[in-house]
This record gives C-alpha cells, sequence and structure tokens, in this order.
C-alpha cells in the first residue's frame, strides 16, 4: 500500500487519509447507534463522498484499469445515497 500511495503523489498524506477514513467510518457508526449523534451522518457522508470521488479521479489520472477504479466508485456512491438518504430523512423530521 506505501508504494500505491507513493504512485498516486499522496505519500506524504498517506496517515491522514487512514485517519480520515477511520474516524469518518467510526463517525457514521456513531450516528447511526446513537440518535443524539445522527446529525453527524450527513456532514461525514458528505466528506467521504468528496474523498471517494477525488479517489476516483486519482485512479483516473494514473490510468488505473476500471477493476481497480471500481471500489473507489462504489464507496462514492454508497455515501452519496448515505449523504441523500440522512438529508431528505432530517427533512421529514423536522
Amino acid at each position: 500500500m506505501i508504494l500505491e500511495y507513493s504512485r498516486w503523489g499522496y505519500d506524504k498524506l498517506r496517515f491522514s487519509i487512514a485517519l480520515c477514513q477511520l474516524l469518518g467510518g467510526c463517525g457514521l457508526l456513531a450516528g447511526l447507534l446513537h440518535s443524539s449523534l445522527y446529525t453527524l451522518i450527513p456532514t461525514i457522508s458528505f466528506l467521504l463522498s468528496i474523498m471517494m470521488i477525488n479517489a476516483v479521479f486519482t485512479r483516473i489520472r494514473v490510468k488505473d484499469k476500471l477493476i481497480d477504479t471500481i471500489p473507489s466508485v462504489f464507496y462514492f456512491i454508497l455515501n452519496a445515497v448515505i449523504f441523500l438518504q440522512s438529508i431528505s430523512f432530517q427533512g421529514l423530521t423536522n
């Protein structure tokens, strides 16, 4: 994985990216498990969507194979759906 981050041009951001992904996942879980933290879900899913669309563009920029790009696309779509669902759900509860 270290060589991949270097190939993508993110070798100095490797730890920060991993930490953001880990905290984002924990934040989504916390928002799902504790109703008082549900307001975290739209923000975190939006930020993870931005991170994943950046991953897709990075894969395209370095000319990776489609099979290597599909996970980034999947996680972008997943986080975008979570974001859209969470903001529409918040609109219903207010």
